[in-house]
């Protein structure tokens, strides 16, 4: 976490000055590389390594992949569907993502090495995808320093009162959908889940967050952003207080919500930096 923390801002830095494609490729190259590492060692430190590694894999994803969308929505005038395609996007994902759960817990139940080697597989494959981009002629390079593109970055956030506002909010939401995902499986086996049934969990996670995505643009619509927020914030925690008090099926069925409340909440959040 800190070192997607630390990577966050330069990844999106890198995106603006090397072009979205780029460092969606390299996003993937670490990925390949943190499965690959993750498949040949046995040791602590090396794990350790994998996560860091994962962790540049999700920076740079976050940084280009959106940015991706938008851009090209800008150049073909249709920014206006934005929101709709976003949660579109998010749903066919979900779909996918959904698919390989509930076929890596099958794999994972036959051997342990498995789920890891088809995940290499189709993240190699996706490398050529991402050769066949077009980036967008819309996007233009920025001429500032990497050292005066960080400082606004930090201004934009801090200084704007409303951003600050939207930053903390959903910086407590996400550390609370993200501590359920990173313990889901401890708490998963202190429940006495068969293991053979966490892909089929992960599946439902996945479809309730392409869910989210499509009602978004919904909610969004009907309620005003200080009602969203609030009304997130309390709901995730009592999500959290949930999964501690009922450690039977009805703490699966909690941390499937979390994921329609994380989907849901992200196309709404980043509306607001894409206005401002």
């Amino acid at each position: 976490m800190a070192t997607r923390l630390l990577s966050e801002i330069p990844s999106g830095i890198l995106a603006d000055k090397w072009r979205r494609k780029k460092t969606l490729f390299l996003s993937q190259i670490f990925l390949i590389i943190n499965i690959t590492i993750v498949m040949v060692s046995s040791k602590f430190v090396w794990f350790l390594i994998a996560q860091i590694f994962s962790a540049f894999w999700v920076a740079f994803y976050s940084g280009s992949a959106i940015a991706f969308i938008y851009d090209s929505l800008k150049e073909l005038k249709m920014i206006e569907k934005y929101e709709q395609i976003h949660g579109r996007a998010i749903l066919f994902s979900a779909i996918a993502g959904a698919l390989a759960a509930s076929i890596g817990g099958i794999l994972y139940s036959q051997n342990a090495y498995l789920p890891f080697m088809a995940t290499a597989i189709f993240a190699t494959l996706s490398l050529i995808i991402i050769l066949m981009f077009v980036e967008p002629k819309y996007y233009k390079k920025k001429e500032q320093s990497w050292k005066m593109h960080f400082m606004e970055s930090l201004r934009m956030a801090f200084k704007q009162d409303n951003i600050s506002y939207v930053l903390v909010l959903a910086s407590m939401i996400i550390f609370t959908v993200s501590h359920i995902f990173h313990y889901a499986q401890i708490y998963f086996k202190e429940i006495n889940v068969p293991i053979i049934f966490f892909g089929f969990i992960y599946a439902g996670r996945k479809l309730f967050g392409g869910l989210g995505g499509i009602i978004s643009n919904k909610i969004k619509n009907k309620f005003s952003y200080k009602n969203i927020f609030s009304g997130y914030l309390v709901i995730t925690f009592i999500v959290l207080f949930g999964m501690a008090l009922f450690k039977n099926v009805i703490g699966v069925v909690l941390f499937l919500i979390s994921y329609l409340l994380a989907s849901s909440f992200k196309p709404i959040y980043r509306d607001i930096f894409i206005k401002k």
